[in-house]
């Protein structure tokens, strides 16, 4: 306790504006887009972010061209929800590149176990919050119904149950990362209790698509940390649980219920007719919302696929701008693999729970899990 003491007296007014970023992911998204308002005046206001992004933000040709792009084509298609968005990702932007300026590795495992800690606070509301729903709906607690509708499944202060459980799964893997590092018994007993809390939430969002990245999660940082016998055993386990679902279908929540996959194909038949419409620059974020009174369509605000959204909004050149920024950040961090192999293993986790889970839903546009996605990801920053 006396050396967190010291380090947390230690810290500069850059550090707190960066724990405070990442306490406001877990406030109610207002509260969010408020905090990261204010933490963005104050920093330009003080003179430190134009200094520090021209300096320390890779990409930023890229990102800022996009944006740019994006801010204008939802002008010129009176797409106010897609204006709303550009102006909110440029404000995420601009904090990552201050970000970027000031984090180091110390800094780095607070944001990790404040985290951690912040999504245990946040578990236990949603367990409240899923009390309140089984109660409405006529089950007790420990009956552990999962409604289908996702208005009806827990989500906290995020945006819906699948963002939710998203999130839960960036915070498992990052759990698994702090376990993995430490050698102290105490403190991975402390990582286990934390693990099994949150993947019994995950279950409780009742999101099918948060299970099968972190099939893949486990391995990618055994791997990366050299626990081949862990590995070997993990292995066993997975083959064991696969049997025992497939005699057991009902262990995971929502498993035979196949309406929602058949609406995604639904959903991206529409979005393909909205491609075809404006193939090269789209008509800027959230186009899927502006397609429903051409096509009476499924009523949303994205196409339920990250890839197939990107180009519906931003078209093929927007597409193609954005990953170019997806290309320097992949070159910066292919660099940590001989360098810093377990933060590889961190970001390569998360990069593939963004990408699984956007086959199927939204993934990089909700502001609060996209903020801490790109913090993780641009840690790269403090090896340099």
């Amino acid at each position: 306790m006396q050396t967190i003491r010291n380090d947390l007296h230690a810290f500069s007014i850059h550090d707190w504006i960066i724990l405070a970023m990442v306490t406001s992911i877990f406030l109610p998204h207002s509260l969010f887009l408020v905090v990261l308002t204010l933490l963005d005046v104050y920093i330009l206001w003080n003179d430190k972010m134009i200094p520090t992004l021209m300096e320390h933000q890779t990409g930023k040709k890229y990102i800022y061209l996009f944006l740019f792009l994006s801010g204008i084509i939802s002008l010129i298609n009176v797409n106010g929800y897609g204006l709303t968005i550009t102006l909110g990702f440029l404000g995420l932007f601009s904090f990552i590149g201050y970000y970027q300026g000031h984090i180091h590795e110390k800094l780095f495992m607070y944001v990790i176990e404040w985290t951690i800690i912040c999504s245990l606070i946040n578990g236990i509301y949603a367990l409240v919050q899923f009390a309140q729903i089984s109660h409405a709906g006529g089950y007790s607690f420990f009956a552990f119904h999962i409604f289908n509708s996702p208005k009806r499944r827990i989500m906290t202060t995020f945006q819906n149950a699948n963002i939710y459980a998203l999130m839960l799964d960036m915070v498992l893997a990052c759990i698994l990362y702090r376990f993995l590092q430490t050698r102290k018994i105490s403190l991975k007993i402390w990582y286990v209790i934390i693990a099994l809390f949150q993947f019994g939430l995950v279950l409780l969002t009742g999101c099918r698509s948060a299970l099968v990245p972190l099939v893949l999660v486990i391995p990618i940082l055994l791997i990366c940390f050299g626990q081949k016998i862990i590995l070997s055993m993990y292995c066993i386990c997975l083959a064991g649980l696969l049997a025992l679902v497939i005699q057991m279908p009902t262990l995971i929540p929502r498993f035979n219920d196949t309406s929602t996959i058949t609406s995604r194909f639904t959903i991206w038949s529409y979005a393909w007719e909205g491609i075809k419409q404006r193939p090269l620059f789209g008509r800027g974020p959230w186009t899927f919302h502006l397609l429903h009174p051409i096509y009476k369509n499924h009523i949303g605000s994205h196409a339920h696929n990250i890839y197939i959204d990107l180009i519906l909004s931003h078209g093929i050149i927007g597409t193609g701008i954005l990953a170019g920024y997806v290309g320097v950040q992949f070159q910066n961090i292919r660099k940590l693999y001989t360098s810093s192999r377990p933060l590889f293993g961190l970001i390569l986790a998360l990069t593939s729970i963004i990408a699984i889970m956007g086959l199927v839903d939204g993934t990089i546009e909700p502001l609060k899990t996209m903020m801490f996605f790109m913090m993780i990801i641009t840690s790269y920053s403090m090896k340099k």
